[in-house]
């Protein structure tokens, strides 16, 4: 898809970086861009437009950007989602990407790798920042096969369910009524199988071979 025509929604609570972003996408050719400060402002649009790609922070008042996944694939399964995030932590990519985002970049990228996430979402790709590849590459690219559930005991299992959700370890633990010793035995035994080494690389793998459903959890 060229630049000129697409549409993008951007969805940032602050409007000196929502200036700044529309500045360096109007440099490369991104000229249609509608702004919404929250996910509420983004649903209201939504019901009378179409976008190619919204543009989505996560942290905003109202409704934030977690919120707001859960119903713009309800309200517009057309529009492809790219979010703009500070958090780089795992519980965060984690809720993303189950919720079908079709990509993750940090904020503080450079300008080229936003255009070129655009260019890549936009055209049916997805792309995630190269903090968040270090952990996606750690076992998930690796296994295109269907895993038997049977090799997973009836507790790693229910401990793949937990992690796939925004619980700690520690919390898990609590609900599975074990020590975080055994939670991490739990974790370690399903890294060996399946030669994966991070709880998002275990995440994608899982959702990938259909151990566990996305918004499951």
């Amino acid at each position: 898809m060229q630049a000129e025509s697409a549409q993008i929604i951007l969805v940032d609570d602050h409007q000196l970086l929502r200036k700044g972003l529309i500045k360096i996408l109007n440099a490369n050719g991104f000229t249609n861009i509608i702004e919404a400060a929250n996910g509420e402002e983004l649903l209201e649009i939504l019901k009378n437009t179409h976008p190619d790609i919204i543009l989505l922070d996560l942290h905003m008042p109202k409704m934030n950007g977690f919120e707001s996944m859960k119903r713009i694939k309800e309200v517009n399964s057309h529009s492809k989602v790219l979010v703009l995030s500070m958090l780089d932590d795992h519980i965060s990519i984690i809720q993303m990407i189950k919720s079908g985002v079709d990509g993750y970049i940090i904020k503080d990228s450079e300008p080229k790798d936003l255009i070129h996430a655009i260019e890549v979402v936009l055209n049916g790709g997805n792309y995630y920042s190269e903090l968040v590849n270090e952990q996606l590459n750690s076992g998930v690219l690796t296994h295109d096969h269907y895993i038997d559930q049977n090799t997973l005991s009836e507790r790693e299992l229910e401990f793949l369910t937990y992690a796939s959700s925004d619980l700690t370890y520690k919390q898990i633990a609590e609900k599975m009524y074990v020590s975080v010793r055994t939670i991490d035995g739990y974790r370690d035994s399903i890294y060996q199988k399946f030669n994966i080494k991070t709880r998002i690389g275990l995440v994608i793998f899982a959702l990938k071979n259909k151990i566990i459903n996305y918004f499951e959890i």
